[in-house]
């Protein structure tokens, strides 16, 4: 079995925040792509982007797991069932991305990554505590799940006052502004936007424990697989990377094929130009290094924790989505304050969830 010389405790948790930053700041490359360079959506830019994650996660797995690693995975055979779940957790990942990439044209950065990241927290911690019952204590994971609970809520109120504003408002400055912030213009587009980000949030809840079922001892305290020897980490990260890039690639092929004009669209990818693909590559080593540390962090803390104090990626996309991306400007409002108040809920769930493992 690939070795890999688990870390402290207090070393998983420096991954856990690092997984947080890079799950709240890769997006940007996507938006910084779009807005530069006509008709080069961020859905056409996922085509390549997943292979190329799926990519640097394996090559980074070999590098740590050498030839240790390409003998365990040869040797898997006979544990089809866990690397079927492996893949498919993959390919859900992919999955809730594209829905939260459609999120954030409908809704903006701040509010879609909020709500859908609350949500994942909510069912994601759930279910990986049915799964590894033993690694985190529901005293502290409970309240700090339901904290989570509660941002969703403040998260919808500053939509849906930033929004009320907004068509309040009646300047022409307001209008060109609206077109920077990317603000919902009707009540329609809100609730496919916030459809899109709660679809997203349930796939995004369940790649985790899938993840974690497939690498689980059978015997152990909660819900195993009988079946089959469990992976090491690499090795499951070497499968999982296989289904995100494959299903990433597959499911934005798919809306570009079914859209109008796809050869064209695909034309436009091919001549973004250097720069353009140069965001696209930085923006997929941001996500395989949170990825990694995420899997790496979770199966020394138990996903429970990984998973949720990961899902906090908000605090960093929300500051993004005010700062560099100007969803909220003026002078501070209603929304302003409701974004800072989710801000803190969400510190309050981590630093709870980090006192459950």
């Amino acid at each position: 079995m690939a070795s890999l010389d688990e870390p402290s405790k207090g070393v998983a948790f420096v991954m856990m925040v690092i997984a947080a930053i890079g799950l709240g700041t890769w997006i940007n490359a996507f938006q910084r792509n779009e807005r530069a360079i006509e008709k080069l959506t961020i859905e056409l830019q996922y085509i390549s982007f997943t292979p190329l994650v799926g990519l640097l996660c394996v090559l980074t797995c070999f590098a740590i797991g050498g030839s240790d690693l390409a003998d365990e995975l040869r040797s898997l055979d006979g544990s089809n069932g866990r690397i079927y779940l492996l893949i498919g957790s993959g390919i859900v990942l992919a999955l809730s991305s594209v829905l939260l990439l459609f999120a954030i044209k409908l809704l903006g950065m701040t509010v879609s990554m909020f709500t859908q990241a609350s949500v994942s927290v909510v069912l994601g911690s759930t279910l990986n505590y049915l799964v590894e019952r033993d690694k985190s204590d529901k005293a502290f994971l409970i309240p700090g799940v339901a904290l989570s609970v509660c941002a969703v809520g403040v998260c919808a109120y500053a939509n849906n006052s930033r929004s009320i504003q907004i068509e309040n408002e009646e300047s022409e400055t307001v209008t060109i502004r609206r077109e920077i912030q990317q603000i919902p213009r009707s009540k329609r587009t809100r609730i496919i936007g916030m459809l899109h980000a709660l679809f997203s949030a349930v796939c995004g809840a369940a790649f985790s424990p899938m993840f974690s079922l497939a690498i689980k001892e059978h015997g152990e305290p909660g819900w195993s697989l009988e079946s089959g020897n469990p992976p090491s980490v690499l090795a499951g990260v070497v499968w999982w990377s296989v289904g995100f890039g494959f299903g990433g690639s597959v499911l934005s092929g798919l809306y570009v094929y079914w859209s109008t004009n796809p050869l064209n669209k695909i034309r436009r990818l091919w001549n973004a130009g250097l720069i353009a693909h140069g965001y696209i590559l930085g923006a997929a080593v941001v996500l395989s290094i949170a990825e990694i540390c995420l899997f790496v962090a979770g199966s020394v803390a138990g996903f429970a924790a990984s998973f949720a104090i990961s899902m906090a990626n908000p605090l960093v996309g929300s500051l993004w989505g005010i700062f560099l991306w100007k969803e909220f400007v003026g002078k501070p409002t209603k929304s302003i304050y409701a974004i800072g108040a989710a801000a803190m809920l969400y510190v309050g769930s981590v630093v709870l969830i980090f006192f459950s493992v």
